[in-house]
């Protein structure tokens, strides 16, 4: 049979014995040949616009031909024996040079596709098939795939398909109603796969044996003895890494799947194990097993090995940058599930805050055990400016370690890691010595409601020891709220406490950072906060040392320093209603401005006096706050030798307080009481104190100048009222200030006087400057109040004495001398921030999540810091 040009058909068939009981018919097609490009001209109107089929016709048609289809009746064999009939399928091949399918939003074009089955066999039992086997083959020259995202194939075959069935009947009870053994054999090699952008794969090769037990208890068992997938080169373009180049070999097999019925499907996944191998970097196994497709469990296990230098090789140079890793991690995990139920998945993830949802839900994963582990880790990391961190010999003591247990009821971590060597830190470049490290850390999380954590640190050969513990609940309850809100509103739901704590041992050596920097003795230093949620934070910080000397070169050098400092701060906690932006600011009235004044030097001096008076009498009882033997101090313009200092230090609503200090400072001696206050808008610090000995050449070198030290010695007390504030007319407006000079030299004092006025503009200072060039003085008091100096004084002359011609209401504003103080002044802000948040009491909170820390509420003070 021709049809149109290019296509025939060839066929015959034959009939024996037809009025016997098995008469035998056979049937033979072939050979076929179609030309499909005219079958497909003639059929054009009839196929979708969609496909079209690009032929050249005179050097490559498209064409289907078959050698042969047979088919061959029963025949007797024997006593009531018949062979069964056959259908027999040899060589159908299907060549197309081209096929373009216009399907969008990406058309497919392939060329040079051959399709091949070599051979087909199948017995027929009454026309039911019992056995088959065919053999079939593949090979497509290019593929292409276009659009947003193009994919080009070239040269894809497989080879061979081996599909052998057997022992094929019908069942009712078996699924799809028939029982078969059916075996599989596949391999694929792929020339280049390219996804421009992305990446490729060149010389992809994949195999595959597999058999299906269709039995007839309605289930079904799948087994995979072999299943395999290398390919030398595998191309990516990472973002941050630029192109990177691997191989890749993946490995696997399966015991069985056992189906027991198809809708819904119910399936057992028993040994399901592969083997992942990505170029010389990572390795990694997987072994896992499914009941009823995990709906009923799901145990796996798995470990991965990731090399580290292999890993950096793949990196170009030019990204690298001089980075560098070496070492080996390694992890290993054991699963416990099942799988989540239908809209579980979306409950967790649409509503991540709701505790209920998060407990039920998250059940599925009953149990997930994952370790980690580091070995000898090595890192180069050049940063900023020329800077490197350089660290190595990391590894892990112990396993890093994370176990959840029934989903989100519990989870705990642990793990301790060892840092052998870190030979350069950033700012500090490298080290004399290199450090060593080691962290240790646990937590635990029970519930969603609360949580636990601690972690300790120690570097050698520093001797320093770091400590962390952590403790917070009320996470369900924050959760609910919603963490979208700002952090200040979380104080309403969750509380906890966090402890953190440094020492130095000692004999801790510093001088891996420098030769000059050198620290002996003990210290141990750190801080406490605790929430009480809705109520209040207490916070506490201690600095513990029973001796210790440190030196700085010829800059800083403190021997044998002692410190018993613990200092303790609460905040009471309060939420508004209204938002910051609608509340309206109240002022104090004006009964509580008049009583909250300045301190007199009169109020707050004498108490003081008078506790310094005794102190003068002995030594301080008891240890003090903070003490030192000497300490040398070489800053400019004015070193400092500074002996036996002793301060007792504590916090009086937030705010320090001295009750006894001393030194040996400027050749001298200095003993008093010093404090912060707080009585309404401004901080002042009040000291009071007396002093001995010091020499004012050290104190004011520029100004006295080329006198003797025994003339240049003052002694006496002073009582000091001093505003911190930023402004100079207010610091001298709100400044008190008595002292009593018992000792001073005529031309020390002659030469303070000159730098208070060296214009000679005051005549009250140039009249006591005059008078002092006749005597030495015997007693100078001087005072300041509401920026007006007053001073009065008495010298002797010849054995008589004589009143000093008094200065009075001078106006200290005018004087040259305080050119430049506003611009010193600016540099108290930061300060002054911090002691108004030392001094409140309350953070009171606003509904958008908006803070400021208040003295008092209720007295309606402006706040302290926002």
């Amino acid at each position: 049979m021709h049809l149109l040009d290019r296509s025939r058909i060839l066929w015959n068939a034959a009939a024996e014995d037809l009025k016997a009981p098995a008469p035998k018919v056979s049937w033979q097609l072939g050979p076929l040949h179609l030309d499909l490009g005219e079958l497909y001209a003639l059929a054009r109107d009839f196929v979708p616009d969609a496909v079209g089929l690009d032929v050249d016709q005179a050097s490559a048609p498209a064409t289907l031909t078959i050698e042969e289809l047979r088919f061959d009746r029963l025949e007797r064999s024997g006593p009531d024996k018949l062979k069964p009939d056959t259908l027999q399928l040899k060589n159908l091949v299907l060549q197309i040079p081209a096929l373009s399918l216009k399907v969008p939003p990406s058309p497919i074009r392939l060329r040079d596709m051959t399709f091949r089955l070599a051979d087909a066999r199948m017995a027929l039992h009454e026309f039911f098939p019992a056995d088959m086997n065919l053999t079939t083959a593949i090979n497509l020259g290019h593929l292409d795939v276009q659009g947003a995202q193009p994919v080009q194939v070239k040269g894809l075959a497989i080879p061979a398909v081996s599909v052998s069935v057997k022992e094929l009947h019908k069942s009712p009870e078996a699924l799809w109603g028939i029982t078969a053994r059916i075996a599989v054999e596949e391999s694929l090699a792929l020339e280049s796969l390219h996804i421009p952008g992305v990446g490729g794969i060149d010389g992809l090769q994949e195999t595959l044996e597999a058999e299906v037990h269709l039995t007839p208890t309605a289930a079904a068992d799948l087994s995979i003895a072999t299943l395999s997938v290398s390919a030398p080169a595998v191309r990516l373009n990472v973002p941050t890494l630029g192109p990177f180049t691997t191989n890749l070999s993946l490995g696997g097999a399966l015991a069985g799947i056992k189906v027991q019925r198809i809708d819904p499907l119910q399936a057992d996944i028993r040994g399901f194990q592969s083997r992942l191998a990505v170029g010389e970097f990572l390795k990694a196994e997987l072994r896992a097993d499914a009941a009823n497709l995990a709906f009923d469990g799901l145990q796996a296990q798995g470990n991965l090995a990731l090399d580290l230098p292999a890993l950096v090789k793949q990196v170009p140079l030019e990204i690298r940058q001089g980075a560098d890793l070496s070492g080996k991690i390694e992890a290993r995990w054991n699963v416990g599930a099942k799988r989540p139920p239908a809209g579980a998945m979306q409950a967790l993830v649409g509503s991540p805050t709701d505790v209920q949802a998060l407990l039920k839900h998250s059940g599925f994963l009953q149990q997930l055990e994952l370790a980690v582990q580091l070995h000898d880790l090595a890192v180069k990391l050049p940063l900023a400016q020329g800077e490197i961190l350089r660290a190595g010999q990391i590894s892990t003591d112990k396993p890093l370690m994370v176990t959840v247990k029934n989903g989100a009821q519990h989870v705990d971590t642990s793990g301790k890691v060892v840092v052998g060597k870190v030979e350069s830190l950033p700012s500090l470049g490298k080290l004399k010595k290199p450090l060593k490290l080691m962290l240790v850390f646990s937590g635990r999380q029970d519930a969603l409601q609360s949580l636990s954590f601690s972690q300790s640190l120690q570097i050698d050969p520093l001797r320093l020891k770091q400590n962390l513990e952590l403790h917070l609940s009320g996470i369900d309850r924050l959760l609910a709220r919603g963490l979208d809100k700002p952090w200040p509103l979380w104080l309403k739901a969750a509380g906890g406490s966090l402890r953190a704590e440094v020492t130095a041992e000692k004999n801790t050596d510093l001088s891996i950072f420098s030769e000059s920097l050198r620290l002996n003795g003990w210290l141990k230093a750190g801080a406490e906060v605790q929430c009480t949620p809705g109520r209040e934070v207490k916070t506490r910080s201690w600095v513990e040392s029973p001796g210790l000397d440190l030196r700085l070169g010829n800059l800083l050098e403190i021997v044998d320093l002692q410190s018993h400092l613990n200092l303790a701060k609460n905040y009471r906690l309060s939420f508004e209603t209204t938002p910051a932006g609608e509340r309206e600011e109240k002022a104090a009235p004006l009964s509580a401005e008049v009583l909250q004044s300045s301190p007199s030097v009169s109020e707050t001096g004498s108490p003081f006096v008078r506790r310094l008076r005794g102190d003068l009498k002995g030594p301080f009882t008891g240890a003090p706050a903070l003490s030192f033997k000497s300490a040398r101090i070489q800053a400019q313009p004015l070193p400092l030798e500074l002996k036996h200092q002793a301060l007792d230090f504590y916090l009086e609503k937030g705010l320090p307080k001295m009750e006894h200090f001393q030194i040996d400072v400027l050749g001298g001696s200095i003993i008093g009481a010093g404090a912060i206050f707080h009585p309404g808008r401004e901080f002042y610090l009040s000291v009071q104190g007396a002093f001995s000995g010091l020499n004012t050449k050290r104190l004011l070198p520029e100004v006295v100048q080329g006198v003797a030290d025994t003339d240049a010695e003052i002694s006496g007390q002073v009582s000091l009222n001093l505003p911190l504030v930023t402004a100079q007319a207010a610091l001298l407006q709100g400044m008190e200030l008595e002292a009593e000079l018992t000792q001073i030299g005529a031309s020390a004092l002659e030469r303070v006087l000159f730098a208070l006025d060296p214009y000679e503009s005051n005549e009250a200072i140039v009249r006591q400057r005059q008078t002092l060039r006749n005597g030495t003085p015997r007693w100078i008091r001087l005072g300041i109040k509401h920026g007006i100096l007053s001073m009065r004084g008495e010298i002797e002359a010849k054995g008589i004495r004589v009143d000093l011609p008094p200065i009075d209401r001078l106006n200290l504003t005018n004087l040259p001398a305080l050119e430049g103080l506003q611009e010193a002044l600016v540099q108290l802000g930061p300060l002054i921030d911090v002691l108004r948040a030392a001094a409140a009491d309350v953070i009171v909170i606003d509904p958008n999540g908006d803070y400021r820390l208040v003295s008092d509420e209720k007295k309606g003070i402006t706040h302290a810091l926002e």
